[in-house]
């Protein structure tokens, strides 16, 4: 007798002709970046096939969030930081054995090119700390992934900014008053270019060299600066004084241009006085 046909078995789908390949890659792509949230599920949604892994790898990894507030949760943030970094990155901080497939210790993992934006918290109160071996692996992974372009940081380092001032793709910068250390930090920062989106929050104790270093990121980016927001907890006098005279010298197109900051279209300045 031949069983009724809701009780007959229903053929499985093939692997390669299931609910989900029949969509196309961008209605994939746009319920992908609805799910975000769910990290786990995407990861193994990634292990299905080669097509889902290519697909969903650069969804995964487009966004790098870092909390080095304390020792708790440094843990967790190695296990978010190790697939970002290179075998001989990893064997140096951890002294770890080489896992199988890396042919090259100095190999950069394909991941690390997926990150676009990079968001660095560390608490206010903390106070000059003991680098943690979070932080050392996120100043390797600023040197691996070159095509960032969003960072917000409440925690730069020297060797964050040097990998930093090595983005191609930057486009929006933010800077906290715990962000701010040696000379030579601020130096590497202020040959930033190209930015769309800035704001610089100096501390109350800023030197000259910080009121220089913000002036100097303004004037790489008098074409392409749509917003700029300068939050200074002391006030000072004359912060963009002989701006017009330092604009031109530094790019002599400007001339040409309607207004200094042709792109700008927010303006924000706490803490200036004027005349």
């Amino acid at each position: 007798m031949v069983p009724p046909p809701d009780l007959q078995a229903q053929p499985e789908p093939e692997p390669h002709h299931d609910r989900l390949s029949i969509l196309s890659v961008e209605i994939i792509l746009e319920i992908l970046n609805n799910l975000i949230q769910h990290r786990q599920s995407l990861a193994k949604l990634a292990r299905v096939s080669k097509r889902f892994h290519s697909i969903v790898m650069p969804v995964l990894h487009k966004r790098l969030v870092v909390d080095l507030s304390s020792d708790e949760g440094h843990p967790v943030a190695l296990a978010a930081l190790e697939p970002f970094l290179t075998d001989a990155q990893r064997k140096r901080w951890m002294k770890q054995h080489r896992p199988s497939g890396y042919l090259n210790d100095n190999a950069v993992p394909p991941c690390a090119g997926y990150i676009r934006q990079v968001y660095v918290y560390r608490s206010q109160h903390q106070g000059i700390i003991k680098p943690s071996i979070a932080q050392r692996y996120l100043e390797e992974i600023f040197h691996n992934a070159q095509n960032i372009e969003i960072v917000d940081s409440s925690g730069m380092t020297e060797l964050m900014a040097h990998g930093l001032a090595s983005q191609k793709n930057l486009k929006a910068l933010r800077l906290r008053s715990s962000d701010w250390g040696s000379k030579n930090m601020i130096d590497q920062l202020a040959t930033i270019g190209g930015l769309q989106h800035l704001s610089i929050q100096l501390p109350d104790w800023y030197w000259p060299q910080q009121c220089k270093f913000v002036l100097d990121l303004l004037l790489n980016s008098t074409c392409t600066l749509k917003s700029f927001e300068l939050r200074i907890e002391r006030y000072i006098r004359d912060f963009l004084s002989n701006w017009g005279e330092k604009v031109r010298k530094r790019n002599p197109e400007v001339e040409k241009q309607a207004y200094d900051l042709a792109a700008l279209e927010s303006l924000s300045l706490i803490g200036i006085q004027f005349g």
